[in-house]
């Protein structure tokens, strides 16, 4: 059973799966359902750090969603790994970018093994994300 704690008000539960393209800033792409999102993954093993964009239908702009964090589920763990909201500089309330740090970046990921759980204010919509090959 896989737990998940949710910090606002409704849950948009997105299950993802990388693709072979490279995103805008060089991380993995995850496509969302009819193509009207994407995440792109980009996680520097080094720093044991990553970074997910929200990107357009397109994948090319960043979409500023109302997110305060997502949590991401590697296949096989217990512990999600919780990325924080980097608000807009325009909307506080709104973000487009999620950091988080954890030791488990500094091994290599199985990008196709990946789900993400967003936690989106006023939306009870649960968006899919699926690998595209």
């Amino acid at each position: 059973m896989r737990r998940f704690f949710p910090v606002s008000a409704a849950l948009l539960t997105v299950a993802c799966f990388a693709f072979a393209e490279n995103g805008p800033n060089g991380g993995a792409l995850y496509e969302g359902a009819k193509h009207k999102f994407h995440a792109e993954l980009k996680v520097d093993a080094k720093l044991q750090t990553a970074t997910v964009y929200i990107l357009d239908n397109k994948a090319q702009k960043q979409v500023p969603i109302p997110a305060k964090n997502l949590a991401m589920i590697l296949k096989g763990t217990s512990a999600p790994i919780v990325f924080d909201a980097v608000p807009s500089k325009t909307d506080t309330k709104l973000a487009s970018v999620f950091t988080a740090k954890d030791k488990r970046f500094a091994t290599a990921l199985k990008f196709e093994e990946i789900e993400f759980r967003f936690v989106v204010d006023n939306s009870g919509k649960i968006h899919t994300f699926q690998y595209e090959e």
